[in-house]
C-alpha cells in the first residue's frame, strides 16, 4: 500500500524540475514547512494537488509589506508613478527580450531547458519583483526592476495589454503558410507573369525538386542548416554547382517577395547561405567548317533556322514565335518582343539573314502567320526543331554542341570581327557588358595576327624552351638578324 502511493507522488528532483527551483531551495522550504510533503522514514515525497493549492493560496493571501507606523499623518504613501516612467520600464524589457542575443545568454531566465509548469504572473526574487510571460512560444522571465509591489502590477499589466494588442510582437502570416504555399504563389504571381514559357518550364521542375524537400515546412521554420543538407543531398544527386546556385537563387527570390511583396516574413534564410563554386567554362560555338557540315547535314527548312539563328542572335523560342507582322523587309529590320525583360526591340537584318526571309516569303507568306512554320503552317514545336538538329549535328559529327549555342556563335563572331562590346551588348540584347565578354573568343588565325603586331622591325625575337634532364626549363632568347 505504501508503495502504490509512493509511484503517485513527486520526488524531490522532479519537483525541483516542475517548479523550475534547486533541490536545495525545496528542503528549506520543507523545514519551514512552507511545502506540504509526506514522509516515508528518510524519503520525502509530495503530492502535485497539493503543492498546488499550496501556491495558489500563497498567491491568494499574499499582501505586500508597507510600514504603517502609528499616526495617520506619519504613513507612507506608495510613490507617484508617471506613465513615461512605466513606458520606459517596458520598452527596456522589450528590447532586451527581442534582441538577437538575449535567448543566448547563459543564466537568462528563460532558460535552456523545457519547463512543464508555465505560470504567468508577478513573483519576488531578492526583494525584486520579476513578471513571467510568454512570447513566441517560449515562457519568458524579466526583472521589473522595482522593490515596488504596486509599480511592479502596474508595469506587467501594460505589458500584458500590449502585447495583446501586437503593439510589440507581431504576428507574422508566415507561421502559417508553408513552403509550398509560396512556392505556388511566386509561379502564380511572378514567373508565369514575367518570364517566357521556356523559363517557366524550367523552373516547374526546379521547384518541383525544392518542393520535395521543404514542401511541409513552415516558413518560418526553415534555418540555413536546411539549406545546407538541401544542398549536400542535391551534389549526392549528382546536380551540376551551376544547378544548385540556380534552384537557391529562385528559392531567394522568392522569398525576397515575401518579405517585400507579400509580407510574410522579416527575414530570407539564404541570405547568408554560401553558393557552390562553379568553374568558368568557354561556352561552345561553331568554326566555319563545323558551320558548312552542319547545314550539308540539315533538311532545308533547318537550314534557314541555323543560317538564321547565326545570323541574328536570336533565341530558339523568339525564332518559333517570330511572325510575318514582326518583319519588316523594306527597313530590313525584326522586332522581338522581349517577355523576359517586358521590352520590345528592333533589330537591324544582315544580307544572310535578309536572304532567308526573301526565300521563306515567296514559299509561305501567305500560307502561314508564322516565319518557320510546321508542316500545317501552324507554329513549330520545340521538340520537332530538337530533334531534327540533333540528328543533324549526330551527321556532321559535332559533338557537346546545343541550339543555344548559335546565339553564342553569333556573339563571337561579332567581337572577333572587332565590334565593340557595347554593340554586342545592344545587337544580343544583354542586361550587362559583363554578359558579353564570356563571348570573346579568338580562333588561333584572329590570335595570330594579333601577336605578329608586336614583331621588331630589326629583326625577328626567337624563344627556345629547352628542357634539361633534371626537368627544369631555361628560357633561352636571342636576337637573330634579318636577313
Amino acid at each position: 500500500m505504501q508503495q502504490e502511493q509512493q509511484k503517485n507522488l513527486l520526488t524531490v528532483s522532479e519537483l525541483s524540475e516542475y517548479l523550475n527551483i534547486k533541490e536545495k531551495t525545496i528542503y528549506a522550504k520543507v523545514k519551514a514547512g512552507g511545502i506540504p510533503c509526506y514522509r516515508f522514514g528518510s524519503l520525502i515525497r509530495f503530492c502535485l494537488d497539493d503543492v498546488d493549492e499550496c501556491l495558489k493560496n500563497c498567491q491568494n493571501n499574499y499582501k505586500p509589506e508597507v510600514n504603517q507606523p502609528k499616526g495617520k499623518k506619519n504613513r507612507k504613501k506608495s510613490p507617484k508613478l508617471s506613465d513615461n516612467h512605466v513606458d520606459k520600464i517596458i520598452r527596456n524589457i522589450i528590447d532586451e527580450v527581442t534582441s538577437k542575443d538575449y535567448h543566448n545568454v547563459k543564466g537568462n531566465q528563460t532558460g535552456s531547458r523545457p519547463m512543464r509548469r508555465k505560470i504567468m504572473g508577478l513573483y519576488e526574487r531578492n526583494g525584486i519583483w520579476w513578471m513571467c510571460f510568454t512570447h513566441a512560444g517560449r515562457q519568458l522571465r524579466r526583472s521589473t526592476e522595482t522593490k515596488d509591489y504596486r509599480l511592479a502590477q502596474r508595469i506587467f499589466d501594460k505589458l500584458k495589454g500590449e502585447i495583446a494588442e501586437g503593439k510589440w510582437f507581431e504576428r507574422l502570416p508566415g507561421k502559417d503558410y508553408t513552403f509550398s504555399e509560396l512556392m505556388d504563389k511566386y509561379m502564380t504571381e511572378y514567373s508565369e507573369v514575367n518570364k517566357r514559357p521556356s523559363s517557366i518550364r524550367r523552373e516547374k521542375y526546379i521547384i518541383k525538386n525544392l518542393k520535395g524537400f521543404f514542401g511541409k515546412k513552415r516558413l518560418t521554420d526553415i534555418s540555413r542548416n536546411n539549406i545546407s543538407e538541401y544542398k549536400a543531398l542535391r551534389r549526392e544527386q549528382k546536380a551540376s554547382s551551376r544547378t544548385i546556385n540556380h534552384e537557391l537563387a529562385i528559392m531567394s527570390h522568392a522569398f525576397n517577395l515575401a518579405i517585400k511583396n507579400w509580407e510574410w516574413i522579416k527575414e530570407n534564410p539564404i541570405k547568408d547561405v554560401s553558393r557552390e563554386k562553379v568553374l568558368n567554362t568557354i561556352e561552345r560555338w561553331l568554326t566555319a567548317e563545323e558551320q558548312g557540315n552542319l547545314i550539308k547535314a540539315s533538311p532545308p527548312w533547318l537550314q534557314d533556322i541555323i543560317v538564321f539563328a547565326v545570323n541574328t542572335g536570336l533565341r530558339q523560342s523568339e525564332i518559333l514565335d517570330l511572325k510575318w507582322q514582326q518583319v519588316d523587309l523594306f527597313r530590313k529590320t525584326v522586332t522581338i518582343f522581349e517577355q523576359k525583360n517586358q521590352d520590345v526591340d528592333t533589330l537591324p537584318l544582315n544580307q544572310n539573314a535578309l536572304a532567308v526571309l526573301l526565300k521563306r516569303e515567296k514559299m509561305i507568306a501567305d500560307k502561314s502567320e508564322y516565319v518557320f512554320p510546321n508542316v500545317l503552317n501552324k507554329r513549330k514545336g520545340n521538340r520537332e526543331l530538337i530533334t531534327a538538329f540533333h540528328k543533324a549535328l549526330k551527321k556532321a559529327e559535332i559533338k557537346k554542341f546545343r541550339f543555344h549555342d548559335l546565339r553564342h556563335t553569333f556573339a563571337t563572331r561579332l567581337v572577333q570581327k572587332g565590334v565593340d562590346l557595347y554593340t554586342v551588348q545592344k545587337l544580343g540584347r544583354w542586361k550587362t557588358i559583363s554578359m558579353v565578354t564570356r563571348y570573346g573568343h579568338h580562333n588561333i588565325e584572329s590570335l595570330r595576327k594579333g601577336i605578329k603586331r608586336i614583331d621588331s622591325k630589326g629583326g625577328k625575337v626567337i624563344t627556345i624552351l629547352s628542357q634539361r634532364p633534371e626537368n627544369e626549363k631555361r628560357l633561352v632568347t636571342r636576337s637573330v638578324a634579318n636577313h
